[in-house]
């Protein structure tokens, strides 16, 4: 179309040489008199809402020459125009934004319409609200409304004229800090602004999960404060012993935005103390009893209960060869003790299957699996890993380097290590070291996430004869061990077999293992985390998996799936 208007200009330029007359008229006595063309436009400048039209009108004289008029667009995707019945009358269309040049021609006449084509801009902006109360730590989305509706920039930008007590994002205000905000939303120059007063929130109430006990000495016991209401903006829980020397109080807060704090109680003496749990002049307490030490007369065997105060009694075995076979148990098992806590179920002990560095720490005797799971409040289950490439030692994949590896003390203090700081990146880790109830005596390596080989010890020991032959032909398989007939099956209830070690324990002492529910849907199996990494760099780990079926597998993870964590000491 430029190519046409260019063209058009050269004609008229041309034109010039030549006379422009009209229909030939003439004076009294006969003789011709040339009357001259002329256009002229209604318009000089004219400006148009993109996606809006306006009318350019053309007077000609003489008025029998308006045929021959043509119109042109300098660029029509700017401007383009309609012609109307009148040909001296046209429409144009603003289609895109910027300027552009439309022209009449008629003999050697140009007349010329600057056109400018400009965006549609809001004429208000409103907000659904002109103030908001909000406690510190909520949320609120406030929406804006542009007028009118079809403006060629609809964008809105968001500022808070204090971002330290609200910030906002697209709308969304986030109130950080006691004091007022003002939350503006602006179009095209256009704004709209909501006052927002942001509050802090105070404690109403503290309760103990606990307010009596008994210990033993070297004993510890994990007491839960819980603050009302659950969005207290400073929760500075403070914990007292009335009596230090018979027992001393720790908080822990693993979770600073929940409304728990822990606060760990180690036994030291024979005595009673009180132990409170106050915040913003409220309190509650707990009336702790230390008894002295009971003395374990015979040595830990696979089976046995094992209590918070670092002791243990029968669990029922009578007998149970090396590798797990051939295990006896009594008729009528035995209940653990009344009165004691019951902690874990010990699963090994024997010094050959303990790493070195557990007996070199001076813990001997063996190891013990947990009465309950590590997660989080109100589930069953806990990744791995958010990091998918978490890499903190070699992977193993083999049968016999699943068989020997004891290590996962050292693993799991590389992986805290590595992520020191940062420990709800690996969840697994976080759940099992930090902040876990039940917590480990006096004494005790604490808990940690079990390796390969501590795993398949326990699997071998409390799951039964079945599953102990498998894994006895798998020591020495020197292939992926994952590929390793993942549709073996026993002929028993293999998480059934696992549960029924903690059968006589009292419910609030134990988490059975229970398969999960996805979408829904009950599953058939629970898949157990080890410490061990399949893959260094596919965000990969090892574990166990058992079903109700009979379905037993050695198998692995993506670390960013929820499964469970159970963990493990040695004492």
């Amino acid at each position: 179309m430029k190519r046409i208007f260019f063209a058009l200009l050269g004609f008229a330029a041309m034109s010039l040489a030549f006379s422009c007359t009209d229909d030939a008229e003439t004076d009294g006595g006969g003789i011709p008199v040339d009357i001259p063309t002329s256009v002229e436009l209604s318009e000089k400048e004219l400006s148009i809402v993109i996606g809006e039209s306006a009318e350019l009108r053309a007077t000609v004289y003489p008025e029998s020459k308006a045929g021959e008029l043509i119109w042109e667009s300098a660029d029509s995707e700017i401007a383009s125009f309609t012609e109307t019945e009148a040909i001296s009358v046209i429409r144009v269309d603003g289609n895109s934004l910027g300027r552009t040049t439309i022209i009449a021609v008629i003999d050697n006449i140009i007349e010329k319409c600057i056109v400018e084509v400009v965006a549609k801009e809001a004429e208000s902006v409103s907000l659904d609200r002109t103030s908001l109360e909000l406690n510190v730590g909520d949320t609120e989305t406030l929406v804006a409304t542009v007028e009118p509706e079809d403006i060629t920039d609809p964008s809105i930008s968001w500022t808070s004229d204090n971002p330290d007590v609200a910030s906002v994002v697209l709308g969304d205000v986030k109130a950080l800090s006691e004091g007022t905000a003002t939350i503006t939303a602006k179009c095209a120059g256009k704004s709209a602004s909501c006052v927002v007063t942001v509050s802090n929130v105070y404690a109403q109430s503290i309760t103990l999960d606990i307010i009596k006990a008994e210990l033993s000495v070297n004993e510890t016991i994990m007491l839960t404060a819980m603050v009302a209401p659950s969005n207290v903006t400073f929760k500075d829980v403070k914990w007292n012993s009335s009596n230090s020397a018979v027992a001393s109080v720790e908080c822990i807060d693993g979770s600073p935005d929940d409304d728990i704090v822990n606060g760990k109680v180690t036994a030291l003496s024979e005595g009673t103390t009180i132990i409170t749990a106050s915040i913003e002049g409220l309190a509650a307490t707990c009336e702790i009893t230390v008894n002295p030490v009971q003395v374990v007369l015979e040595d830990p065997k696979v089976g046995d209960y094992y209590y918070s105060d670092g002791t243990w009694s029968d669990g029922g075995l009578i007998s149970i060869n090396g590798d797990g076979t051939n295990p006896v148990w009594a008729d009528v098992k035995p209940a653990p003790v009344e009165g004691k806590t019951v902690i874990g179920i010990v699963f090994q002990t024997d010094q050959s299957r303990m790493h070195s560095v557990d007996k070199e720490n001076g813990f001997t005797h063996g190891y013990v699996v947990c009465t309950k799971s590590a997660h989080a409040p109100g589930s069953t289950e806990t990744m791995y890993s958010i990091d998918e490439g978490i890499s903190f030692m070699n992977g193993k994949k083999l049968g016999s380097s699943w068989y020997s590896d004891l290590n996962g003390y050292v693993e799991t203090l590389a992986a805290v290590e590595m992520y020191a700081g940062r420990l709800d990146q690996i969840p697994a880790f976080d759940w099992v070291t930090t902040d876990f109830s039940p917590s480990a005596p006096a004494g005790t390596s604490g808990w940690y996430l079990p390796s390969t080989g501590q795993m398949w010890d326990m699997m071998a020991n409390l799951c039964g004869e079945e599953v102990a032959e498998y894994l006895l032909g798998l020591r020495t398989y020197g292939y992926d061990i994952t590929y390793y007939n993942d549709k073996f099956r026993v002929s028993y209830d293999v998480i059934a077999k696992f549960n029924s070690t903690i059968s006589l324990v009292a419910d609030s002492q134990k988490e059975e293992l229970v398969p999960p529910v996805l979408a829904g849907k009950q599953q058939n199996t629970c898949f157990l985390w080890c410490s061990t990494l399949y893959d260094d760099a596919d965000g990969v780990a090892c574990g166990f998996e058992i079903g109700l079926d009979g379905y037993f597998w050695t198998g692995c993870e993506w670390v960013n799936s929820p499964n469970v964590a159970r963990p493990i000491l040695a004492f």
